[in-house]
């Protein structure tokens, strides 16, 4: 059996697959590589050589280390984390109306409660 017959890439514990190469006869080199993000720690990269092998012969088993920490943006003092509950006038107004009902009198003078009645003319 060599470890291209074994699925040790992508296992989640490095220690686990050199125990199964050694299992096989084979010495084992275990490398920690960077973390790219996104992986699991401890989780085998690759290994190497995959084929070829006589028991006896070393087997490097690369596999991930603990990601970085990512640095969270710190908000700044001007940034707010609550959203205001002042309306804010826009700069470009929309053209669409809106659904809401309008405070502002329409400009209809039948509408206008103060506006004088127009007499009619009588003949």
């Amino acid at each position: 059996m060599s470890p291209s017959d074994s699925p040790l890439v992508g296992e989640t514990d490095s220690t686990v697959s050199a125990s199964d190469l050694r299992d096989l006869g084979l010495k084992v080199d275990t490398q920690p590589v960077a973390n790219p993000g996104g992986e699991e720690a401890d989780t085998v990269e690759s290994v190497s050589p995959t084929s070829g092998l006589s028991e006896g012969d070393t087997v490097t088993v690369t596999y991930y280390e603990a990601a970085e920490p990512t640095e969270e943006p710190t908000p700044s003092e001007s940034e707010s984390t609550t959203p205001s509950t002042d309306p804010t006038p826009s700069e470009n107004p929309s053209k669409t109306p809106s659904e809401t009902a309008s405070e502002t009198p329409a400009a209809d003078p039948t509408l206008d409660p103060t506006a004088t009645p127009i007499a009619e003319a009588t003949p």
